[in-house]
């Protein structure tokens, strides 16, 4: 489906204004997410932008609570290294994430690769880790090259979602919460391994960065997460939690979980049918298939899940990224995903934030 365009969304009051008198920053109240970006020609360099952050960080939290995402347009953020002492201002998330559904590698300090799944797969809309009981309450985007054609982060209001809701699926999701099954495989070579079209083909050792299974079992038993070794060497992890989760600071209770991905399809939007049937033989062969369940056990219907990707694409936004540009989301009331895109390279950079 074509994203919206931007214009309504999370807090949409109308306007712009100057906020923040001391430094010459324009805050257009377009929608969400909320667009910050110098008022002159001339943007702050890089130090003077963190000490704008670091002395307005209570207003910039209220505004990101308001609207559920900022950018920063047009920011003096030129490196990874950069971006990584912007994330040390923002407060960098005390977790990690072994164990992790996307394919990605640390760049420098808390800075990782966004995603290594492929060009052509659309990542659908979640909130980071909505997989796991622990999580990061916000996250931090840095795109240093954007891609030739498409490439757009995804966003979407979980405000609205959490009350549009289907009421039957809601009752069940309060009543029985969700199971999630992921699976892992055995190691290969020196288990670095890269899968960009299927998560389930990514090593444990990989996801988990550690060579051995008791630091697996370590960390799986510290994330609520059960570890199940199969005869193959493969990973299987499996944990139970509740669908709905209240926000930290305003209490509100939001949808948490990824009840609408079909692993079927690679846990993109969209795949050839082709490599859909061998996705499905892969699942085949699993002794506890990956996939979303209800806390019980019990299968998410496949009209269950329309109807939660029918809301999903209802109120799916986007726009297209600058280089430079910075994009801070409240990872409760914000979920993301990505655009497929073409052109040779694409570059967005990702650390979580507390």
């Amino acid at each position: 489906m074509q994203s919206s365009a931007l214009g309504s969304g999370i807090g949409s009051v109308g306007g712009s204004t100057k906020l923040f008198g001391a430094t010459n920053y324009t805050f257009g109240f377009a929608g969400s997410p909320l667009f910050i970006e110098p008022a002159g020609l001339q943007a702050l360099d890089f130090s003077a932008f963190l000490e704008w952050v670091t002395e307005h960080r209570f207003d910039l939290d209220a505004l990101l609570l308001r609207h559920g995402g900022l950018i920063f347009r047009r920011s003096p953020v030129g490196t990874s290294a950069d971006f990584s002492q912007l994330a040390e201002r923002l407060g960098p998330y005390a977790g990690d994430y072994s164990g992790g559904a996307s394919a990605r590698s640390k760049i420098v300090g808390n800075v990782m690769e966004a995603t290594r799944l492929a060009k052509e797969i659309k990542i659908p809309l979640h909130q980071e880790m909505c997989y796991l009981r622990d999580y990061p309450s916000r996250i931090a985007f840095y795109c240093v090259t954007p891609a030739a054609k498409g490439g757009e982060t995804i966003i979407a209001d979980m405000r609205r979602f959490s009350k549009e809701l289907p009421e039957a699926i809601r009752r069940k999701l309060e009543s029985l919460g969700i199971s999630v099954v992921r699976n892992f495989s055995a190691p290969a070579g020196d288990g670095r391994e890269l899968a960009e079209d299927h998560p389930d083909q990514r090593s444990w050792k990989f996801a988990f960065y550690t060579d051995t299974r008791e630091a697996v079992e370590a960390t799986c038993a510290s994330k609520g997460m059960q570890a199940i070794w199969n005869r193959d060497g493969s990973l299987t992890v499996r944990n139970t939690f509740a669908a709905f989760t209240p926000h930290p600071v305003t209490g509100e209770i939001i949808y948490r979980n990824s009840a609408h991905v079909d692993p079927g399809a690679g846990f993109s939007a969209d795949i050839p049918e082709a490599r859909r049937r061998q996705v499905e033989a892969m699942l085949a062969r699993q002794a506890l298939r990956t996939g979303y369940y209800f806390g019980d056990g019990s299968p998410i219907s496949p009209s269950e899940s329309a109807q939660l990707r029918a809301l999903f694409d209802k109120l799916e936004r986007s726009w297209t990224w600058q280089t430079g540009d910075i994009m801070l989301l409240d990872n409760l009331l914000a979920a993301h995903g990505r655009n497929s895109f073409e052109g040779a390279f694409r570059d967005v950079q990702v650390a979580l934030l507390s």
